[in-house]
């Protein structure tokens, strides 16, 4: 249902049903946070995009690639530093792989397979 609010544009109606969800217990997962990213980065609603990173944070675990993908997307079209958002800058497995003029945020293993397509 949140897919669905969210591509048809309709964030605050998407935001809201997160919002009773996390209310009645209902833990969102990966894909929930994702599909919300997407709308509000498409929205240009950055405070939004930081309010479910600071949700995941709470819950202490590791965005998954999709998800670091997709807010390196948010950051570099808001020139933000990825070292602003503490989440992330707690993370020592997170690392910043520059790629020609490109930044591509990566897990250390990802950063080392990169390394070896090199």
């Amino acid at each position: 249902m949140i897919h669905g609010l969210c591509n048809d544009g309709q964030m605050d109606k998407a935001h809201d049903l997160f919002l009773d969800m996390e209310a009645k217990g209902v833990e969102p997962n990966f894909l929930i946070f994702n599909t919300l990213m997407l709308g509000f980065i498409r929205n240009n609603e950055t405070s939004k995009v930081i309010e479910l990173l600071h949700r995941i944070d709470k819950r202490n675990v590791m965005p998954d690639a999709s998800i670091l993908s997709i807010v390196v997307d948010l950051l570099v079209k808001n020139e933000i530093s990825l070292n602003s958002i503490p989440h992330f800058k707690r993370h020592k497995s997170l690392k910043i792989v520059h790629l020609g003029s490109g930044i591509v945020a990566a897990s250390t293993f990802a950063k080392l397979f990169l390394q070896k397509m090199n």
